[in-house]
């Protein structure tokens, strides 16, 4: 009886420190340091596979990949989702050029390293696929092919707001994550019913369930996890990199983009083309922002089709 009452409460405090973790799923969960931080992995396959980095956004960590890590690992690869830094389970460093784009491209290189890979799969989301696109374009030499899910090309981006009026308005909370203390008290008011709106508002009908939502929530609420995620905006701001003469990535690029989405138009994804001149991109006509939740099988099977070809 004793035993089983132990079985139990270490069950309670494994599932405390990683809410999703079940006895079914062959995820697991370790901690790498590297660049100066304290990274928490989610990751499945073997490490003698190929390694495929999955990089999330705004405002998720690692479990945002739950419908992609174990389908990939099946198909060969050892795949990894981190929470980068500021999220989650990973470290938060303070001072907000911690969060620069030289900062988060080199964490990328660094879980390479850490693993004594030469080369790897990248694919990112939102702010990861911001990390993914600068990594790509910094350690080109680093990378097999790149996948990206919902962001245009960041210079692309940079001049679409500057150019447009209905974009900058749409960009508006870009503005607002500047001011120091009060996002960070208006995401969390009311148990983080405006970073729960952002997932259930701008996505299709039942994309994310209460069960989701409690995960999600279980992150924002680690200590200082609203600055961390806040300071990948405050960074691009106010620590900008050196951009270099040659922006474009020149690398198989596939790009996944929901037409629906209410945060980027179809037309900025256009003007990046510019910028990728090996990128072939897949348009899908009722996703939105959170494209890999809504389709996931499909999102699945470009993705692998992409990679193994």
């Amino acid at each position: 009886m004793y035993s089983c009452i132990i079985t139990i409460l270490i069950i309670q405090i494994l599932n405390s420190q990683f809410p999703i973790l079940n006895m079914e799923s062959h995820i697991t969960h370790r901690f790498i340091e590297v660049n100066g931080v304290r990274l928490h992995l989610a990751e499945a396959g073997e490490p003698s596979q190929p390694l495929l980095l999955l990089l999330h956004g705004f405002p998720e960590f690692w479990y945002s990949w739950k419908n992609q890590i174990e389908f990939f690992a099946q198909q060969g690869f050892h795949v990894i989702a981190p929470d980068q830094r500021g999220y989650h389970l990973s470290d938060k460093p303070r001072g907000i050029c911690q969060y620069n784009l030289d900062v988060l491209a080199k964490d990328i290189i660094s879980i390479l390293d850490h693993e004594q890979v030469a080369q790897a799969y990248l694919v990112g989301h939102d702010w990861g696929a911001g990390a993914a696109y600068w990594a790509a374009l910094r350690y080109p030499q680093r990378f097999y092919k790149l996948a990206i899910l919902q962001l245009p090309h960041l210079v692309a981006m940079q001049a679409y707001l500057k150019t447009n009026p209905e974009a900058r308005k749409k960009a508006s909370y870009l503005y607002f994550f500047q001011l120091p203390f009060l996002p960070e008290y208006m995401l969390g008011r009311n148990n983080y019913r405006r970073l729960r709106h952002a997932l259930t508002k701008f996505s299709r009908k039942n994309t994310f369930s209460e069960a989701d939502l409690a995960e999600y929530q279980a992150a924002w609420q680690q200590k200082r996890a609203l600055t961390g995620m806040l300071n990948w905006y405050r960074a691009s701001f106010r620590c900008p990199p050196k951009i270099p003469d040659d922006v474009s990535i020149h690398l198989p690029t596939l790009v996944l983009w929901g037409e629906k989405d209410f945060f980027f138009d179809k037309e900025v994804m256009e003007v990046s083309r510019q910028y990728l001149p090996q990128a072939e991109i897949i348009y899908f006509p009722e996703a939105t922002h959170w494209i890999h939740h809504e389709y996931p099988d499909e999102v699945n099977q470009k993705l692998m089709s992409f990679l193994v070809k």
